[in-house]
């Protein structure tokens, strides 16, 4: 069954980057709020009331665990998405790749997806990848 107080972190969140995106929110105060969801995330998952078989919460998981701040939350996210791609579900199929491109950067390697960008100042570049990967899968 979804978890709807799960459910409403995960719209909330997406509401907050639409704000984000039309300046309405500053960073500084998307992270606080991403902060406080992911505070509700880790206080609904030890109490157990999350049911991980369901399609849904796990999709939502990864994508909140995604805005955490450490490699362990960005890990977790990913083993989400991997549940919720191996249960079928195809609009999971891009965070699977995000989540793993963002933990392996928080970890000092390269992304194999290229799904993440660095911010300087007002130009944004993609984050180092394995270049070998998609060099790799075009000479099969």
């Amino acid at each position: 069954m979804i978890n709807l107080e799960l459910e409403t972190l995960y719209y909330n969140d997406k509401k907050d980057r639409g704000q984000y995106d039309l300046n309405g929110l500053s960073m500084k105060e998307l992270q606080d709020r991403d902060q406080l969801r992911l505070l509700e995330v880790y206080k609904l998952l030890k109490e157990s009331k999350v049911d991980k078989r369901e399609i849904w919460n796990c999709h939502y998981l990864a994508l909140l665990l995604q805005h955490g701040q450490d490699p362990s939350d960005f890990k977790l996210a990913h083993n989400y998405a991997k549940m919720a791609v191996d249960m079928g579900s195809r609009v999971t199929k891009w965070l699977y790749a995000a989540t793993l491109d963002r933990y392996l950067l928080s970890i000092g390697k390269k992304q194999k997806f290229g799904t993440q960008f660095i911010v300087k100042g007002s130009k944004m570049k993609l984050a180092p990848y394995d270049k070998g990967l998609s060099e790799n899968k075009t000479s099969k």
